[in-house]
């Protein structure tokens, strides 16, 4: 059988919900908001970034430590403790690392639309590139929806809680029959990959924890890019350095997690 001319595979990136960012802002300048002790409520561990969002069963609610499109003032930092206005999980008040001053505002929102389906936990993130609250809202339930619940699903998540920084991950992906390519993308980004017979396939990946392992949605894209709609969940694989993990999809990919990079 005559072997596909593997020269044809063809690499690029795809930036998903890459919106411009306010020219007075500075990202390095944003203060993040850690929590802690949210195992009562939320049943996960400690976790921080410029964007909390944490998980109950009457949606998801995101707070921050600076002001956001759609947030409103919910609590305010005393003495390494996060006092509510109104109880979030059932709780009043959390715990924070103490990196914020007393007096800090917090700023939070109940995000619309977000399907947690009764599982509780948390996602931090630093997109804080967001201009206008339906930016924030899509992100927040792509992440839920297409990310979150499917890893902790498989009991993937330490504490079930998830971080989603700006490092990127490197993947060496080989599809049967052809020769293997590395593709780089930053955290739960996207990138592509079209083989000789035309069809085209995404790789996401998020990092679990460490730097050791991370999950990997593999897509069929069918449509537009950017639409729901336009691709096909193939498989969710978990990859580590030390050996390729087979999708076991037609096509089969085996994918080995190459290197983090700062």
């Amino acid at each position: 059988m005559r072997r596909p001319d593997t020269s044809l595979l063809l690499v690029y990136a795809v930036c998903i919900l890459c919106l411009s960012t306010p020219a007075a802002t500075n990202a390095a300048d944003r203060p993040a908001l850690g929590l802690q002790g949210l195992g009562s409520a939320f049943g996960c561990a400690e976790i921080s970034g410029h964007f909390v969002l944490l998980l109950d069963a009457q949606g998801a609610t995101l707070l921050s430590a600076m002001e956001f499109p759609g947030g409103r003032r919910v609590g305010r930092v005393t003495d390494g403790r996060l006092d509510l206005n109104r109880p979030i999980g059932g709780r009043a008040d959390l715990q924070t690392d103490g990196n914020l001053p007393n007096g800090t505002t917090i700023f939070g929102w109940h995000v619309p639309g977000v399907e947690t389906h009764g599982k509780t936990g948390c996602i931090a993130f630093e997109q804080s590139r967001f201009t206008w609250p339906g930016d924030l809202a899509s992100y927040a339930r792509w992440l839920v929806r297409d990310l979150y619940l499917p890893v902790a699903e498989r009991g993937w998540l330490a504490g079930k809680a998830l971080r989603v920084g700006s490092r990127s991950i490197r993947m060496e992906i080989q599809p049967v029959g052809y020769r293997t390519v590395t593709l780089s993308s930053v955290e739960a980004g996207i990138t592509g990959l079209d083989l000789p017979n035309g069809q085209r396939y995404f790789f996401r990946p998020v990092l679990l924890g460490d730097d050791s392992h991370a999950a990997v949605l593999v897509t069929h894209g069918k449509g537009k890019v950017y639409s729901s709609d336009g691709q096909e969940l193939l498989a969710l694989v978990q990859i580590r350095g030390d050996a390729a993990t087979h999708t076991a999809t037609d096509p089969d990919f085996a994918i080995r997690l190459a290197g983090i990079d700062e």
